[in-house]
């Protein structure tokens, strides 16, 4: 438990790296690069909004939030990588529903606590293409107030657009640490279970009080 407890405070402050301004320079910069700084403009220009500040209008700012990183993020890719062998099992209607749980479940866990930001800062450091050019994995340093974490996103080209489909945070993989979970689940159930216990693992987090937000 202490794992993926630290994998899951680990990856909050990475999910950050979306949200605070880099180092990123403009020349020279790949299209996936430019793919993710243009989405990391958009969502610090919801951040600074009066519509984030605001009690009232702050779910819709989230909202807004979440559109932007459904842009980058692949959820089709994240979902299908951490279902795994098992994925071609599932119908049409249930690939979709789990789609629509896994980001309801991403949601909860790390957007829904946007208000913990606290200065956290990313640097891009480099990048490593495919021999085909279709991946590319991006590294990067979170900086917090007391430690340098490396985080990679994988990015994958798909439909003339460029997403990420995992992230590696110390070594540690997303899409691995939610495969192991959702495994143990399909090794004695149904996809509908997983889907049903998805859910009821995102209305948990949901349910747990959060922390009032200081401009709030």
């Amino acid at each position: 438990m202490k794992k993926i407890f630290r994998f899951n405070v680990v990856l909050f402050a990475a999910f950050f790296c979306l949200f605070a301004w880099s180092s990123m320079s403009k020349a020279g910069v790949s299209a996936p690069r430019q793919a993710l700084e243009e989405r990391v403009t958009e969502i610090m220009d919801i951040l600074k909004s009066p519509e984030f500040q605001n009690k009232a209008t702050h779910e819709a700012a989230i909202d807004k939030i979440d559109a932007v990183i459904r842009t980058i993020f692949d959820f089709e890719q994240f979902s299908a990588r951490t279902v795994g062998p098992h994925w071609p099992g599932f119908t049409p209607e249930q690939k979709k529903n789990f789609q629509d749980a896994f980001a309801a479940l991403l949601r909860a866990t790390y957007l829904d606590k946007l208000d913990s930001y606290s200065g956290e800062k990313v640097l891009f450091t480099g990048e490593t293409a495919s021999s085909k050019g279709d991946k590319v994995e991006i590294s990067s340093n979170v900086v917090l107030k007391d430690k340098t974490i490396p985080v990679s996103y994988r990015m994958i080209l798909r439909n003339g657009r460029w997403a990420v489909y995992d992230l590696i945070v110390e070594g540690m993989s997303l899409v691995q640490n939610y495969r192991s979970q959702f495994q143990d689940i399909l090794n004695s159930g149904t996809p509908e279970e997983l889907i049903q216990r998805v859910w009821e693992q995102t209305k948990k987090i949901r349910e747990k009080p959060k922390d009032a937000g200081a401009s709030r």
